[in-house]
């Protein structure tokens, strides 16, 4: 069994937004040391699985997901839009799968880091397979409910990728035109429950929360690599999980402030898989 525990915020309101895009300390969470599930306010809110209780993500799995992050080519921090990272000088990041943004016509929202690492994404499924698994396991409930929301990400049926031409490998332009003309779902190719992938490298975060997520959806995030530092923490929560090689953090990033605690050294890789709500039916008739 997980520990679970319902927990009083320990920040709130203007104490609480006066943390907005700054850097955290050790003061702002408890560590974590130990698989946990978290509820506070009547509402799920983190889930710690570390790997030598429960293996979420498996030795397979992980390999595979190092070995695509190797092959990619991160966006540098100093040339980032997000508002939580603008100051940093170092590391990068990477988007993957699918998002609406501010873009001109002519660009697709399938991500250009992913239509130009396309094969390489692929190394990334049993990661995602993984994520899915654990959430079917110790949120069986709340899995019912996330898979309900990826289902509603449905693509107009004579959308078509306007960017072909862009990718340079013959055979990866027919790999994505094959699958662009089956696939009919805003879904990270290979997943079922996820729309979307941030990629980070040796990054740390301001406090921030995401608030452009699937309402009521919950994102999955591990970390890879040699490193030490870069713990995850939420301020409203007082609890900070130091997420090592193989660990599992299930969130609410959507509602709730979180960001990063130190420096980090070596190599830190993190993988985040969310339902972006940009791709709901809703949301595109306003956009």
């Amino acid at each position: 069994m997980i520990e679970s525990i319902d927990i009083t915020p320990v920040l709130t309101g203007k104490h609480l937004e006066a943390l907005r895009f700054q850097m955290l300390d050790q003061s702002h969470g408890k560590p974590v040391t130990h698989s946990l599930k978290v509820m506070c306010e009547g509402k799920m809110k983190a889930l710690f699985l570390k790997a030598e209780d429960w293996e979420p993500v498996s030795a397979l799995s992980y390999a595979s997901a190092l070995r695509a992050l190797s092959l990619m080519k991160f966006t540098p921090a100093t040339h980032s839009r997000r508002g939580p990272v603008k100051r940093q000088i170092v590391g990068g990041d990477l988007l993957l799968g699918w998002m609406r943004g501010y873009m001109p016509d002519s660009e697709d929202i399938f991500r250009a880091g992913h239509r130009d690492h396309f094969t390489a994404a692929f190394w990334l499924i049993p990661l995602l397979k993984d994520f899915e698994q654990a959430m079917a396991k110790h949120l069986p409930g709340y899995y019912s409910f996330h898979l309900a929301q990826s289902a509603r990400l449905v693509r107009p049926g004579r959308e078509r990728l306007k960017t072909l031409h862009m990718v340079e490998q013959e055979y990866e332009r027919m790999l994505l035109r094959d699958w662009d003309k089956k696939n009919r779902r805003y879904l990270f190719p290979g997943s079922e429950a996820f729309s979307t992938l941030t990629l980070n490298q040796n990054i740390c975060f301001g406090a921030h929360r995401d608030g452009h997520n699937v309402p009521g959806t919950l994102s999955c995030l591990t970390a890879l690599g040699s490193y030490q530092g870069g713990a995850l923490c939420f301020p409203r929560l007082g609890m900070t999980f130091d997420i090592r090689p193989r660990d599992l953090v299930i969130a609410d990033t959507n509602e709730e402030y979180h960001g990063t605690v130190g420096g980090i050294f070596g190599n830190r890789y993190s993988v985040v898989a969310y339902l972006h709500g940009s791709l709901l039916p809703n949301r595109r008739a306003t956009e």
